[in-house]
């Protein structure tokens, strides 16, 4: 593309900067990432006068220029990373924004949109620290988090009464989300990670200032005074840590039992209002430290009571992130007795809005119900018909959704590490797998019997040798069928995975393992190994093939006899057949283990020449349409995972 023509920049940039400007917000955010994107190579060099532009429109105070100039800066923030470009901008960029933080009236959006471009200016940069000192300078203390103290908007609230989902998706840590309560509640925790002992100080003093105030707006009758309360404890509950860590070693002075027991009990009460009642409970599971045992039973008993009583979703989502936060703390503290007179209640609570849940609450429940079972082993293994019950319909209903997937698989694995649970578990998920996996592919759902594979492959993992019987003569013959009867990518590498585990885990018993018909366990996946191997399957069903074979070398390598040399021979034809550069990989990978001394004993002795030896000088002379060079060999060679190969087993 030919340059823009000398002292035309200025007019260009005045152009595109027009466009900013009254046009709706997904044109206009287009327009600012084509300007982020010259200005990354043109600036200061070719077009010293971009700030000046942005700031002008900064200063018009009006939300589309101003939301024109943040997206230009939250872009192109990303790019100032070193220390000889940031001092240009922020003594120019950052008072402007600070500006409008001050603002009698801001914008909520106005506010959302400064957050990001503030945030971007601190990424690694020596002028992290300064930057982020700015707003505790500038005016009173943390004077920037008193107007934007996470308050909970009109829009918000009505939004996460009518969705649930939508409530714990902005609460989630991780979340994807994005307000202006997420923009600060990020830029709080910034400014605590980089100034700890400023921000906690400073954070104390404007809770201070805003509970006075709420006390104030309560006794003119003004309605919305529990935002403030709730804005409070979601600050100092987000930066818990700190909090907790400074009190303890006197650098904070701030009574956190008497604002439990003044505040945070008190805000308990739903009539109020849920969102409040809902802060609270999250709040006090948050600083268990900071509780005495009859406060600790009243938040119990409040968990509970929202889990089962209240018609309110949002205090039943509370209770249900309460009743973590309390696990989380009294196993941590060697206090799980505690809840052991709550149990039932909270295993009631927690089953039945399961079946009303949609995804993201759903998602909630099940990370609580893996740390609740893990709480008392007694209480899980008197309760695992209910507990296995859920996470099976969950399976068999969203085996599509991966994320949903893995929560089911965490709570199973904790279950199959509970030995009072196992026998109940097997008997209600091995049959249904089982089923799964013997049917034909036009009768399941695409992806299901790869998905039934994994969820096997987590049993098998997280049981205590030897397994029961059901994963042994009901699944593993089933894994074995269909792994050989399957074309499909997936179902060949989960299966090829799920036969390793049991390799692993249990080599006796598949060694035991007889059909009808004669066939021994091993035959079936040294059978299923070779399919793996075979040139005619895709390259991606090779992938892990290697870590098959290195387990059956290991645990099985005095079983397998002249198996040995038909791996060697195998693994050559992969070599030669395999034209792709993937393709190599998977062949190097499957035969290099028979290359080493594993200190295993063969029937016969160690392979000679025409195995190991064949192979090496083969594979470092350099493979026929396969690769290249045989130095690109040599170095495929030493990155090899099974180098690694405790990692595989």
């Amino acid at each position: 593309m030919a340059p823009f023509p000398s002292g035309s920049w200025p007019l260009c940039c005045l152009n595109s900067m027009s466009k900013l400007i009254g046009v709706r917000t997904r044109r206009r955010s287009s327009v600012a990432y084509a300007i982020s994107a010259i200005a990354h190579w043109d600036w200061p060099e070719n077009w010293c006068g971009l700030f000046d532009l942005l700031m002008a429109a900064l200063k018009t105070g009006e939300e589309a220029p101003v939301h024109g100039a943040m997206r230009v800066l939250t872009e192109f923030s990303r790019d100032l990373t070193d220390d000889q470009h940031i001092p240009q901008v922020a003594p120019v960029i950052l008072p402007e924004m600070y500006r409008i933080f001050c603002e009698e009236e801001p914008s909520l959006k106005l506010l959302s949109r400064v957050c990001r471009p503030w945030m971007g200016f601190t990424s690694d940069s020596g002028l992290k620290k300064e930057i982020l000192s700015a707003p505790i300078r500038m005016s009173t203390p943390l004077s920037m988090h008193e107007k934007m103290l996470m308050t909970l908007l009109i829009q918000m609230i009505e939004n996460w009464s009518n969705n649930p989902d939508a409530f714990v998706e902005d609460e989630d840590e991780d979340s994807f989300a994005y307000s202006v309560r997420i923009s600060a509640q990020d830029l709080l925790l910034a400014l605590c990670q980089e100034l700890a002992e400023d921000c906690g100080q400073g954070l104390v003093v404007a809770v201070g200032r805003h509970l006075e105030r709420a006390t104030t707006q309560r006794s003119a009758g003004d309605p919305a005074w529990w935002k403030t309360h709730e804005a409070v404890m979601l600050a100092l509950g987000s930066v818990r840590d700190l909090i907790l860590d400074q009190v303890a070693k006197g650098q904070l002075q701030f009574d956190l039992t008497n604002f439990i027991q003044s505040v945070v009990l008190a805000d308990l009460d739903p009539n109020s209002s849920p969102f409040l009642a809902g802060r609270a409970l999250w709040c006090g599971s948050r600083f268990g430290q900071a509780i005495t045992p009859e406060m600790l039973e009243q938040f119990l008993q409040a968990t509970v009571s929202a889990l089962k009583d209240s018609p309110n979703p949002i205090i039943k989502v509370s209770g249900v992130r309460a009743v973590w936060g309390f696990c989380e703390f009294l196993k941590g503290s060697g206090n799980p007795g505690a809840l052991q007179p709550y149990l039932p209640a909270i295993l009631d609570g927690l089953v039945t809005l399961a079946t009303q849940a949609s995804s993201e609450v759903l998602s909630l429940i099940l990370e609580t119900c893996c740390i609740v079972v893990s709480v008392d082993s007694n209480f899980t293994a008197a309760n695992v018909g209910r507990i296995s019950t859920l996470c099976l319909a969950v399976f068999i209903k969203a085996n599509n959704d991966p994320v949903l997937v893995a929560l089911v698989q965490d709570v199973v694995r904790e279950l199959c590490q509970n030995p009072g649970c196992t026998t109940t578990l097997q008997t209600k998920f091995i049959p249904t797998l089982a089923s799964i996996l013997n049917a034909s592919t036009d009768k399941v759902p695409p992806g299901m019997q790869a998905v039934a594979l994994d969820m096997l492959e987590v049993m098998v993992r997280s049981s205590s040798p030897p397994l029961g019987e059901p994963l042994i003569n009901v699944a593993f013959p089933a894994v074995v069928q269909r792994t050989l009867n399957t074309d499909d990518n997936s179902t060949l590498q989960n299966g090829g995975e799920c036969l390793r585990a049991y390799i692993s885990v249990a080599p006796d018993q598949v060694l035991a393992y007889h059909d009808a018909e004669g066939r021994s366990g091993l035959q079936y996946v040294v059978q299923v190994a070779s399919q793996l191997l075979s040139p005619a399957t895709s390259e991606h069903t090779a992938t892990f093939v290697g870590r098959l074979i290195t387990v059956l070398i290991r645990r099985a390598g005095d079983h397998l006899g002249i198996t040995w040399t038909f791996f060697s021979e195998l693994s050559l034809v992969n070599f030669r057949e395999f034209n792709s550069c993937a393709k190599p990989g998977a062949g190097v990978c499957s035969a290099s283990p028979l290359t080493v001394g594993w200190g295993v004993e063969f029937p016969g002795g160690v392979p000679g020449p025409q195995d190991s030896r064949l192979f090496i000088s083969f594979s470092l002379s350099g493979a026929p349409n396969s690769i290249s060079s045989s130095v690109h060999m040599k170095e495929r060679l030493v990155q090899l995972p099974w180098l690694n190969y405790w990692s595989m087993v």
